[in-house]
């Protein structure tokens, strides 16, 4: 494999990493993220058990789909898409649950955007692999 490979590979990782990173914090209601806002930290305990799978499922099929992108497999590119989706899943609830006044639009909006874009620039790539015949 060349060396982008594996510059994609571990920024993936890393990537997707955080997004486990932020799933504990918000569902185990870490305070030393939220202190600063006593609203937002109710919010986040109080979230409904969609809202719950919602983000275990991003983050989970994310993860997954950067270590099986080591392992150059195809069911990356679906882990991923999974991915992606529960992304977007997650940002029509905050706005239905209220979370945009609580967050601020700018925030939840540019998160989500920050989001969707890596995850269809790494799609982007892996599609590639896949056609090119690196992905089995």
């Amino acid at each position: 494999m060349k060396w982008h490979f594996w510059v994609v590979g571990v920024l993936a990782l890393i990537w997707h990493g955080f997004g486990v990173l932020n799933a504990v914090m918000h569902l185990t209601a870490a305070e030393t993220l939220y202190a600063a806002e006593p609203e937002q930290l109710a919010y986040i305990q109080n979230m409904p058990l969609l809202s719950k799978v919602t983000l275990i499922a991003a983050v989970t099929s994310g993860i997954l789909g950067a270590l099986t992108f080591f392992m150059r497999k195809r069911v990356t590119t679906t882990l991923w898409i999974v991915s992606l989706v529960m992304v977007l899943l997650s940002t029509v609830q905050d706005v239905l649950l209220g979370g945009l006044e609580l967050f601020g639009a700018g925030m939840v909006l540019s998160t989500t955007v920050t989001l969707v874009i890596v995850q269809v620039a790494l799609l982007y790539y892996v599609r590639a692999q896949v056609k090119s015949g690196n992905f089995s």
